[in-house]
């Protein structure tokens, strides 16, 4: 009898597993990038500054179509030398004494989603040492993501940020050494992070590696949520997202003030999905197993 009960435990077990682990896979994912496959145009993305923008995609990513007589992130683009997943990443390049890169951007399927969670790895170089330091009133802020828009004043945004006040609630200024924030802003309306108790999780801490970062948007409820290398930073907050979808991703780099050092950093493996994805491929739906019976 022991025997019987302990098989049909074990049998509703296994089910019970695949149907979750099935659940999980299920997931919808509107586009995932890791650059490895692929020869993008000899343009791609900003190569013709400053004499205009090529309207080339490549994978579905376009380049920025402002700015075309000017020379900002002519530099953008594969990266074979640093990578999270070999052989390519993306590399976006601000130069010194530049406020742009070259902005690229690739559309979310239609309808657009309303709920977003992005998932990408991000390395930033050497060059980071010289943002917020020495720490002090001059402001450090660079716009890292943009979602649907890039103009001044719309749209929600994923920004660095040094932070040297308090004007916002929760920030994690010390003023003792330099800081690198993540911040999220909405229609110029930003600097909220989270909520207490909030992890401050300083990028200039780890500069020169690979930090997996996954953040979730949700127009429709106006809540935030975003996880550092798995861990769970700011739990499902509220916070005023005006738009009310998400129709596209933008990598950018601009810096809202002008600064003599250069702004470079590599991003490489992004999935955008519906729910949470983790820092690791998207798990496949699993088989349930062929031989799978009860023997009495």
């Amino acid at each position: 009898m022991k025997k019987w009960l302990i098989k049909i435990s074990l049998c509703f077990l296994v089910i019970f597993s695949f149907l979750i682990l099935s659940q999980k896979a299920q997931a919808i994912v509107y586009f995932s990038e890791n650059w490895d496959s692929g020869t993008p145009p000899s343009a791609w993305p900003c190569k013709n500054l400053p004499n205009g923008c090529t309207s080339q995609s490549f994978n579905g990513w376009a380049p920025k179509d402002y700015g075309c007589n000017e020379t900002d992130g002519k530099d953008s683009g594969l990266s074979t030398t640093i990578y999270h997943s070999p052989p390519r990443s993306y590399y976006q390049k601000r130069a010194a004494n530049q406020y742009s890169t070259c902005d690229i951007w690739k559309s979310l399927p239609q309808p657009y989603p309303t709920k977003i969670h992005m998932r990408f790895y991000v390395y930033f170089t050497n060059n980071w040492q010289n943002f917020d330091n020495p720490p002090g009133p001059t402001a450090e802020f660079v716009h890292l993501l943009f979602t649907n828009s890039t103009r001044s004043g719309v749209g929600f945004r994923f920004n660095l940020l040094d932070i040297s006040s308090t004007e916002y609630l929760y920030e994690c200024y010390s003023g003792t050494k330099p800081q690198m924030y993540l911040n999220i802003e909405d229609n110029s309306t930003g600097g909220k992070r989270g909520t207490a108790p909030y992890d401050c999780w300083n990028f200039y801490d780890h500069l020169n590696e690979w930090i997996c970062v996954e953040i979730m948007a949700d127009a429709e409820n106006d809540k935030y949520g975003l996880w550092i290398n798995g861990d769970m930073k700011v739990n499902n907050v509220t916070t005023t997202i005006t738009q009310t979808n998400f129709a596209k991703i933008i990598i950018s780099g601009f810096s809202s003030y002008l600064k003599n050092w250069t702004g470079d950093f590599y991003i490489d493996d992004i999935i955008v999905s519906d729910s949470y994805i983790g820092c690791g491929p998207l798990p496949q739906a699993p088989q349930p197993p062929a031989n799978l019976r009860i023997v009495p």
